[in-house]
């Protein structure tokens, strides 16, 4: 698997600039970006996201978690909620708990483990005990139909 240090030899520049490419974190030429594109592309890089995630203290999945995959009100759901995480650069880890608190609980470890800057729960099967954990573990989130609210933490009301 190659490295940012193998794309950068083979582009002809720091392993700083490379990583200014992939993060778009300080303008770089054209030039260099695209010899730095090309030997990505050449040698088969990919970003390790875990790595980034450290990097920027942050990663960029956002949460959903929904009660019941099945029920016919979630897909417009996720579909919305993915459509505005990607136009926003986020890509999205969906959960589906089936009203189990176990499965929400790992969910939520997940998302912490991961440094997921924030999470929608779109189920009322959450205990206000995980809420905390998230918020503790700066993680913001949106609750479906819930009136517990507090830092990170903000509800949606339906109708």
């Amino acid at each position: 698997m190659a490295t940012m240090k193998d794309v950068a030899r083979r582009a002809g520049v720091s392993e700083s600039t490379v990583s200014h490419v992939l993060n778009k974190t300080r303008s770089v030429s054209e030039e260099k970006k695209a010899h730095v594109l090309l030997a990505m592309r050449e040698l088969g890089f990919s970003a390790n996201a875990h790595a980034r995630g450290l990097a920027l203290g942050r990663s960029n999945f956002l949460g959903i978690l929904v009660s019941d995959i099945e029920n016919p009100f979630f897909p417009g759901v996720i579909k919305s909620f993915e459509d505005l995480a990607r136009q926003n650069g986020f890509d999205v880890l969906l959960f589906s708990t089936n009203y189990d608190a176990g499965i929400a609980e790992r969910a939520c470890q997940k998302l912490v483990e991961n440094m997921a800057p924030a999470v929608a729960i779109m189920t009322s099967q959450v205990d206000s005990s995980l809420l905390d954990y998230l918020s503790a573990n700066g993680v913001a989130s949106v609750i479906l139909d819930s009136g517990t609210i507090g830092p990170n933490r903000s509800s949606l009301r339906l109708g």
